[in-house]
């Protein structure tokens, strides 16, 4: 069973999710995103139930580090667009921006979204097969990030 305390749990392995065709990196190995069950109490409605992906500054992993972004995120092969969910409960009104870009970097499409308890689905999307990389950004506090999948 998925935890539901941060303290039971590690950011997310970088290479968890690569047969699907994407990674996860946090700040540092110690640091980032992990995965909790719904009985964490995260006041977020409008994900897939049991897990999410979340994030929470104030908190501590198991490993020492913490569950805060920046969390990049990069496909191989190269998508055209990338749609999640992503929600605050305890964090409504705050805002996170998202970044996707190139492999050499440059911008291809952003969104900044205003974080409300309910989940809200989010696009980034480009003319062509050339986003390598999705750059999560928030600067404080918690918010879980659910249903990473590719268009």
């Amino acid at each position: 069973m998925t935890p539901c305390l941060f303290v039971e749990t590690v950011p997310i392995p970088p290479t968890f999710y690569k047969h699907f065709g994407f990674t996860i990196k946090g700040p540092n190995e110690k640091s980032g995103g992990a995965v909790l069950n719904f009985c964490s109490g995260f006041d977020v409605t409008g994900y897939s139930s049991p897990n999410f992906l979340a994030f929470d500054c104030g908190a501590v992993l198991s490993t020492g580090g913490k569950p805060f972004l920046p969390e990049k995120i990069t496909f191989t092969p190269k998508v055209r667009g990338v749609s999640l969910k992503i929600g605050g409960g305890q964090n409504a009104g705050e805002s996170i921006a998202l970044t996707a870009k190139t492999d050499s970097g440059k911008i291809v499409d952003t969104e900044t979204v205003i974080l409300t308890a309910e989940m809200q689905t989010i696009i980034l999307t480009s003319t062509k097969r050339n986003i390598k990389r999705l750059l999560l950004l928030f600067p404080r506090a918690a918010t879980p990030v659910h249903s990473l999948s590719t268009i």
